[in-house]
C-alpha cells in the first residue's frame, strides 16, 4: 500500500508509481502525487489541487490558475500530447505542483513545463516555507515518469524557485537570453522616466506630431473583456501577416491552439490576474495593438502589433509610450517585457534577468534531440532573427 493512500482524500486521481519515504517539515511528512490529465473532469480536479497552493507560490502571471487552465485546454486538444501536475503534499494538502505537458510524437517523449513556448517563464509553484523539502518529492516524482527521453525547462528566470530542482536534477543550460525590464518604483513620475532616456522621447514626440498631422490620436485601454479578446485575435492576425515578410517565426502563432490559449487568457483572466489590452487609434483606424497582464503590480508586455499602413510613424513606439504612462497612474511597479533580450527593448528597460533553457537527456535520442535541435537550430533562428532585425518595436513576440 502506498504511503500516503490512507490519508489522501482524493478518489478517481491517479497515484504516483514511485513509493517516497516521507520528507520531514516541522514534524509533518511530505509524500508525492502524480495527477494525470487527458479529459475536462481530471483537468478539473487537477486544478481543484493547485487552488490549495498558498498564494506565496505564483511568481509570475504564467504559473497562475487562469493561464493554466488556458494552456492546458490547449495542450488536450493537440494530438500526441498529455497534461500531468506533480505535487508535493503535506498530509492532504498540496504545497507545490509541477504542470508538466508530456509530447509523445515523432518517436519522442519530450517533457515540458506546461504552458510551452506560449508560457514566457518556467517555474515551479511553492509555497515559500516548502521550497527546501518539496524538491526532492517532486524530483522522485519526475523520475518515477517512465520512457523519458529528455526533460525541457524553457525560459527559466535566474531567480525562479525552479532553480533548485534543476540543480538536483544536474540540468544543463543551453539557450540563454535576459528579460529587461524596468523597475518603476525607482522614479518620482513618468516624466522622471522618460528623461532617463530623453533621445528616444525626443524621437517619439517627433513621430507623434507626424502622426497627429493626419488625424487625432486616441489611446483606448480596453475595458471589457470580450472587447480585449476581440482585440487581441486582432493583434494575432496582424502578427502573422507581418512576421513573414520579416523572415521571423513563432511556433506559437502558427499554432491555432496557442493563438486560442492566449485569447482565453485575456477572456476568462484568474482573479489575481488583469489583461490589459491598449490600442492605438489613428482617426478611425486601429493604427496598433499591446496585449498585457497585470499580475502582482508586474506588467508583462505580452504581444505588440500595427497596421503596415502607418508604419512610417511607428505606432507602436507611440502606443508603448502611453501604456508605461497608465502603469505609471496605475502604481504597477515594474514593466516586464520579457524575454529574449532584443534591441528595441533597451530605451524602455532600466535592468535585465538572465534567462536561459535547462535540459535533461534522458535517453541516446533525447541527447541528440537538444543537441540539434535546443542548441544548434536555437542558436541558427536566434541569429537570423537577430541578423533581420530592424529598429522597430513590432520586432516583437
Amino acid at each position: 500500500m502506498s504511503l500516503f493512500e490512507p490519508m489522501y482524500p482524493y478518489p478517481g486521481l491517479e497515484k504516483s508509481t514511485a513509493l517516497l519515504s516521507p520528507v520531514t517539515y516541522d514534524g509533518n511528512a511530505l509524500n508525492g502525487l502524480t495527477v494525470r490529465i487527458d479529459d475536462a473532469c481530471a483537468l478539473d480536479q487537477g486544478f481543484d489541487l493547485l487552488k490549495q497552493i498558498g498564494k506565496t507560490s505564483r511568481s509570475s502571471v504564467f504559473q497562475t490558475d487562469g493561464w493554466l487552465r488556458s494552456v492546458a485546454e490547449a495542450t488536450l486538444s493537440k494530438a500526441g500530447f498529455e497534461v500531468r501536475i506533480l505535487f508535493a503534499l503535506d498530509h492532504a494538502r498540496p504545497v507545490a505542483a509541477l504542470p508538466l505537458c508530456l509530447d509523445k510524437r515523432m518517436g519522442l517523449k519530450i517533457v515540458r513545463v506546461l504552458g510551452a513556448p506560449l508560457s514566457q517563464y518556467s517555474d515551479l509553484l511553492c509555497e515559500e516555507n516548502y521550497l527546501a523539502d518539496a524538491i526532492p518529492v517532486i524530483e522522485s516524482e519526475l523520475a518515477a515518469i517512465g520512457d523519458v527521453d529528455v526533460f525541457v525547462f524553457s525560459r527559466v528566470r535566474d531567480d525562479a524557485r525552479i532553480a533548485a530542482l534543476l540543480s538536483a536534477l544536474r540540468a544543463e543550460r543551453s539557450l540563454e537570453s535576459a528579460a529587461p525590464y524596468a523597475d518603476l518604483t525607482k522614479f518620482n513620475g513618468f516624466d522622471q522616466y522618460l528623461r532617463g532616456n530623453w533621445k528616444a522621447h525626443r524621437d517619439r514626440r517627433r513621430l507623434r506630431r507626424r502622426a497627429t498631422a493626419s488625424g487625432p490620436l486616441t489611446f483606448e485601454v480596453c475595458s471589457s473583456p470580450s472587447r480585449a479578446a476581440e482585440l487581441t485575435r486582432h493583434a494575432i492576425d496582424l502578427k502573422r501577416r507581418w512576421l513573414p515578410g520579416l523572415h521571423r517565426w513563432f511556433g506559437t502563432l502558427a499554432s491555432d491552439e496557442w493563438c486560442g490559449a492566449l485569447v482565453n487568457a485575456v477572456n476568462v483572466p484568474d482573479a489575481s490576474t488583469q489583461p490589459v489590452v491598449t490600442a492605438l487609434h489613428s482617426g478611425n483606424r486601429l493604427a496598433a495593438i499591446e496585449v498585457g497582464f497585470v499580475h502582482r503590480q508586474r506588467y508583462s508586455a505580452f504581444l505588440g502589433a500595427l497596421d503596415p499602413f502607418f508604419r512610417d510613424w511607428s505606432p507602436t513606439q507611440l502606443l508603448m509610450e502611453d501604456t508605461v504612462a497608465w502603469c505609471f497612474r496605475n502604481e504597477i511597479e515594474v514593466y516586464d517585457l520579457l524575454p529574449p533580450d532584443d534591441r528595441y527593448k533597451a530605451k524602455w528597460t532600466t535592468d535585465k534577468m538572465p534567462v536561459a533553457d535547462w535540459t535533461v537527456p534522458r535517453s541516446i535520442k533525447g541527447k541528440l534531440y537538444v543537441e540539434i535541435f535546443e542548441k544548434a537550430l536555437n542558436r541558427f533562428i536566434r541569429r537570423l532573427s537577430l541578423g533581420v532585425q530592424r529598429p522597430r518595436p513590432n520586432s516583437r513576440r
